[in-house]
């Protein structure tokens, strides 16, 4: 080999920029959860005790991990341009099972520090390794129909927000990693379901047909010109949608104060799908003795 020889990789600047700032942004979210006294008493969302400053630290984590799980989709697809079908449906479903894995072994043990795991996380590595899996089976399919199922479930989701399963039973628990977030005891432990899987199994496979757009061949133009389009018509959506108070989200804004804090309501959407239940800081902090 040549030692004068470069290796030169290809990278879309664009997305290794979206994916840094995403970590970034996760990163201020645990800094103000360490550092910030009062947030081992009170959620930063509740809008009877948070500032604009600390709600805003919160709130735009919302974006983090549907981020993350939109660029693994389009990574994958990528990657797709030089593996064959089977590889990589194999490659997918191998790393799926590994992030399960380092989720409820490695990323349990990083909250417990205890090799009794008294509690047990179903967060965000559980649901993109699911994802992953999922992705592994549908790139089987035609883009369209890929696209067309993961835009029935992100959108539809909202349908089964009325539904739930009462009680620490096992039906409970199954219909919680689906679409119900919720604390659950067993034996001693507890459990909490914090990313049900759907919607968030979708967003791999939306992210997959964005990927799309990123190849080698597509004009960026027309690229950024889709991109717009989209962003757009997505951003007015969600006003329609959440100023309609009537879909979308099971928590309703409401008129506040002053028209500040009307605005913060306005965008206090639900992170998690299923309802609302006590945020998870609960379930951190009560094990030290902290009262709320």
């Amino acid at each position: 080999m040549n030692p004068t020889a470069t290796i030169t990789k290809n990278r879309i600047t664009s997305i290794d920029f979206l994916r840094g700032t995403i970590m970034i942004i996760m990163a201020l979210d645990h800094v103000r959860d360490y550092l910030f006294r009062e947030s081992f008493y009170f959620d930063p969302l509740n809008l009877d005790k948070t500032t604009g400053a600390i709600f805003f630290t919160r709130w735009i984590t919302h974006f983090c991990a549907p981020i993350f799980l939109l660029l693994t989709g389009t990574s994958a697809y990528l990657v797709g341009q030089r593996k064959s079908k089977k590889e990589l449906s194999a490659f997918l479903v191998k790393r799926g099972v590994w992030l399960i894995l380092l989720e409820l072994i490695v990323t349990n043990f990083g909250w417990n520090f205890n090799i009794a795991f008294p509690m047990v996380f179903f967060i965000t590595l559980w649901a993109l390794g699911w994802s992953m899996i999922l992705l592994g089976g549908l790139i089987y399919l035609q883009p369209k129909w890929i696209l067309a199922i993961s835009v029935i479930l992100i959108a539809g989701h909202n349908l089964l927000d009325s539904i739930h399963v009462a009680g620490n039973t096992l039906p409970a628990f199954g219909w919680a990693l689906l679409h119900d977030q919720q604390f659950f005891t067993w034996h001693g432990e507890q459990l909490l379901v914090g990313y049900p899987l759907i919607p968030f199994i979708a967003i791999t496979p939306l992210g997959y047909c964005l990927g799309q757009l990123y190849t080698s061949s597509y004009d960026p133009k027309k690229r950024k010109k889709i991109l717009l389009q989209l962003g757009g018509l997505a951003f007015l959506a969600f006003v329609l949608l959440r100023w309609s108070n009537v879909y979308g989200d099971p928590v309703k804004w409401t008129t506040q104060k002053d028209a500040f804090f009307t605005f913060l309501s306005f965008l206090d959407v639900n992170k998690y799908p299923g309802g609302v239940v006590q945020p998870p800081f609960h379930i951190l902090y009560l094990p030290i003795g902290i009262d709320d």
